[in-house]
């Protein structure tokens, strides 16, 4: 299950990252940006219906694994809610400077996932 995880974290960087090479501003950064929005999102979906599921049946018995997955879970809340106004609103608003939101968004997408794969997978590894 981990290694399906964390196959979709090398995608949504990879998109990411492809999005800041070839600029928010051109065409195949927009299209770069569409994928990766279909990426993250069907991620989020993954992680919501079949992986948090089950990492919490299995952390039952362990208060302190417990702990740190519902505080996993209150952080992705956040993020969830901040990634769908970011798609909602990336091309809309006035005035907003692309590259410092794409930069934002990076930095919050690309922290999420060293801090799930660093923390939350070391603590989680052999209870799944």
């Amino acid at each position: 299950m981990f290694e399906e995880i964390k196959k979709e974290h090398t995608v949504i960087i990879d998109n990411l990252m492809n999005i800041r090479k070839k600029s928010i501003h051109t065409r195949e950064g927009r299209l770069e940006l569409l994928s990766a929005r279909k990426n993250i999102l069907a991620h989020i979906k993954n992680e919501d219906e079949n992986f948090y599921p089950v990492l919490k049946k299995t952390s039952e018995p362990n208060s302190r694994l417990r702990e740190t997955l519902n505080a996993f879970d209150k952080d992705m809340t956040v993020i969830s809610k901040y990634t769908l106004d970011f798609f909602e609103s990336i091309f809309t608003e006035e005035g907003i400077d692309l590259e410092l939101a794409l930069d934002k968004f990076i930095e919050v997408h690309a922290t999420r996932i060293m801090r799930e794969e660093a923390i939350l997978y070391a603590k989680c590894g052999n209870s799944v």
